[in-house]
């Protein structure tokens, strides 16, 4: 009878091996046990072998204690189904979390669990074997009731942690049970807070994740979430600065969550990909700290504010971040880099539903946000608390039915998280269609002048196409801090204008902090309903600007009428009646309509001269003091006419204004009021005779004659004094 195996058609009919039988399998009469099915013969998927060992624990699956003798077979590396520990569809037993942690002990390499299934559990199951895969058939984990499971702590613990790396989870949902696990303190019934909210006025945290995830290369797909106490996915090690990689969450369901239904940190190169979450009192999906290369896109986040779950007694629904998508940057210590939000579809049944659609918060670097659509949200997109670091764009995105568009709201300064290097933002907001209540793309901060940090910030907003009827197409509001004068700057849109049309308007406001500088570029706008912009920027107003240069050799004159105008209100400001004649400046100025900060005045026009250049030319330059710097003050020549015989070169009309810091200074520095008359300070005429004495004599005349000459040549020179 050797290399025989002593049949069994159930693991009861096992369990109960006669004493002959255990006598025999010691003598080695048989090489084992064979089993034939766990509750009956063939029901599992391929009869079982045992063999006698000395040592291990009874645990219903793989290692058996029947009478005096121990039976073990081993699962490690192959595929094995639920059934091989108790686990079935047909037959209820009352330790199945037990058997399922068993299960997950085995070590197989695929696990098949049974469809219908539900296991109810008070404790964390643990997957901790590389490389596993687990069919979950629609297989259910419940919390049970009153399990108390529903610890204190930053998330708790939760119900199933994957902790092996490669392992694959597929089509399985998890019950929280969060209407039946509670914490009574002192007479509140608590399904999850935090310390700021909790009724009982403890400073505890209540709330568990449902799933876990800090192995490598793990994949999540088709997993179902009904209800968390925090997190209902929560992804990588929290706090800690080892990171995760390539961890995938895709095709899942997630509803009804406290804190955020997928959460991410510590990870490199996590997807999020084609989920659909249903109401969340905080965040939907989080991408939170030291993640590198997370990509979120093709989720539908679906809020409806009604049926948002009341957590505990002081609960308040109105009041919370309640984000659909947000990309955080906690500290530079635990940095988020290189993030991309594409393609989702998020919506709310009213805006007060989703205060944001999609966020970044801190300090993210190279954050992309591209061709999403966000429906009926407080604000659509939202950059705050400090703007995307390096290379970041927001574009292609449609917002519809919110009450803000695109709002870029930070305190840009401040050495925040102990960076002391210069810092540059290069943000870019492009192409994007805004349907928005009051402000389609609203700009507004603060400007530390604090040295070293954020040191330049380039934002540039083009080709964003504004529908619906907005109280504002744009709105910036920024405060340079100590610079307090407020001016603000009206743009009309043409009318008819559309895409095709190009430039509609450019504002390019550039104010330079101690250390640092801002610069602003609009451009490409294009609006159906709704045609101002509204600026209102925070800076010392009254700067310089360049209008046109002539250059002029001695003898020759030019003379013409300068149109200048104020694209910023489309409205003429004033013509000037202008002569150049060698050294002499005349010019007349008629003035349009008098109104505050429109009109160029005389007192705001300057001629200024350059000295004569080595191909014997003067330069003559004419400025304009605008109201404020880069104010769009634009000039038209007409009637110009030239004497003499000038190269085309000699000549030179700048036809958009070129800023300046200040006036030239010098001897060339024309200071007479235009409107009257300019010209060029004279050369200087030295003292040369003697002091007189009680009667003049010849001498004496004589030198005071030269000095006489020698100073109406030098006006005759400075065209003061007629030839």
């Amino acid at each position: 009878m050797a290399n025989q195996f002593l049949i069994k058609k159930t693991m009861a009919d096992m369990k109960h091996l006669l004493a002959s039988e255990i006598e025999a399998l010691k003598q080695g009469t048989y090489e084992g046990v064979q089993l034939l099915g766990y509750y009956e013969a063939g029901d599992t998927p391929a009869s079982i072998e045992y063999y006698l060992t000395n040592t291990g624990l009874d645990n219903k699956g793989d290692t058996i204690t029947t009478g005096s003798i121990i039976l073990k077979t081993s699962f490690e590396g192959k595929a094995i189904d639920a059934l091989y520990y108790g686990l079935s569809s047909v037959v209820a037993t009352n330790n199945n979390q037990e058997q399922l942690q068993h299960l997950f002990n085995s070590k197989a390499i695929s696990i098949n669990l049974p469809k219908g299934v539900t296991v109810e559990v008070s404790t964390t199951l643990e997957i901790n074997t590389d490389n596993c895969v687990i069919q979950g058939n629609g297989f259910i984990l419940k919390q049970k009731d009153n399990s108390g499971m529903l610890g204190t702590g930053n998330g708790g613990i939760p119900i199933l942690q994957l902790k092996g790396h490669g392992i694959k989870l597929y089509n399985m949902t998890i019950d929280d049970n969060i209407d039946n696990n509670f914490v009574l303190e002192n007479g509140y019934k608590i399904h999850a807070c935090i310390p700021s909210t909790n009724p009982s006025g403890s400073s505890k945290y209540y709330g568990h994740s449902v799933i876990g995830v800090n192995g490598d290369d793990i994949l999540i797909d088709g997993v179902t979430i009904l209800g968390a106490s925090w997190a209902g996915i929560s992804i990588g090690p929290w706090g800690s600065s080892t990171k995760i990689k390539n961890p995938k969450v895709v095709n899942c369901r997630v509803e009804q969550t406290y804190r955020d239904s997928i959460s991410v940190h510590s990870a490199d190169n996590a997807l999020i990909e084609n989920n659909y979450v249903l109401n969340a009192a905080h965040h939907m999906i989080h991408n939170y700290r030291n993640c590198t290369g997370t990509r979120i896109t093709n989720n539908k986040c679906i809020q409806n504010f009604e049926d948002l779950y009341i957590w505990h007694d002081n609960f308040d629904p109105s009041v919370g971040e309640r984000a659909a998508i947000v990309v955080d940057h906690v500290s530079y210590a635990d940095k988020t880099e290189n993030t991309r939000v594409d393609n989702n579809y998020i919506s709310s049944i009213s805006p007060e539903g989703f205060r944001t659609g999609i966020t970044s918060q801190g300090w993210p670097i190279g954050l992309i946000i591209y061709n999403n659509t966000i429906l009926r949200c407080s604000n659509g997109i939202f950059l705050t608390n400090g703007l995307p670091r390096g290379v970041a764009s927001v574009y292609s995105n449609t917002i519809r039915e919110c009450i803000g568009g695109i709002r870029i709201a930070s305190n840009f300064g401040g050495q925040v998280g102990g960076v002391t290097t210069p810092q540059v933002v290069n943000l870019n907001v492009v192409d994007n269609e805004i349907d928005a209540i009051t402000d389609a793309i609203i700009f507004q901060g603060t400007q530390s002048q604090i040295l070293n940090f954020y040191n330049k910030l380039n934002l540039n907003i083009l080709a964003n196409k504004i529908v619906g009827a907005p109280v504002n197409a744009f709105k910036q509001d920024f405060n340079f801090g100590s610079n307090t004068t407020t001016n603000k700057i009206n743009v009309l849109f043409g009318e008819g204008q559309n895409k095709s049309t190009g430039l509609i308007t450019t504002a390019t406001p550039t104010k330079t902090e101690v250390n640092g500088s801002f610069n602003l570029k609009i451009e490409d706008y294009y609006s159906v309903n709704k045609d101002t912009i509204v600026w209102t920027q925070n800076m010392v107003p009254a700067q310089y600007y360049k209008i046109a240069e002539f250059k002029i050799r001695d003898g020759q004159r030019i003379a013409g009428e300068v149109k200048m105008f104020d694209n910023r209100m489309n409205v003429d400001t004033c013509r000037l009646h202008f002569m150049i004649k060698s050294a002499n400046v005349i010019s007349t100025l008629e003035s349009s309509t008098p109104t505050t900060n429109k009109t160029l005045i005389t007192s705001n026009i300057y001629w200024v001269r350059t000295p004569l250049d080595s191909n014997g030319l003067y330069t003559y330059m004419l400025f304009i003091k605008g109201v404020v710097k880069d104010s769009n003050i634009a000039a038209t020549f007409s009637d110009l006419f030239i004497s003499g015989s000038l190269a085309d070169e000699d000549v030179k009309f700048i036809k958009s204004a070129a800023g300046i810091e200040s006036l030239p200074t010098g001897t060339d520095f024309l200071t007479v009021n235009p409107a009257i008359r300019s010209f060029n300070q004279a050369a200087a005429s030295s003292d040369t005779s003697v002091p007189p004495s009680a009667t003049y004599s010849q001498a004496e005349v004589q030198e005071i004659l030269v000095e006489l000459r020698d100073l109406k040549t030098k006006l005759r020179s400075a065209g003061i004094l007629a030839t």
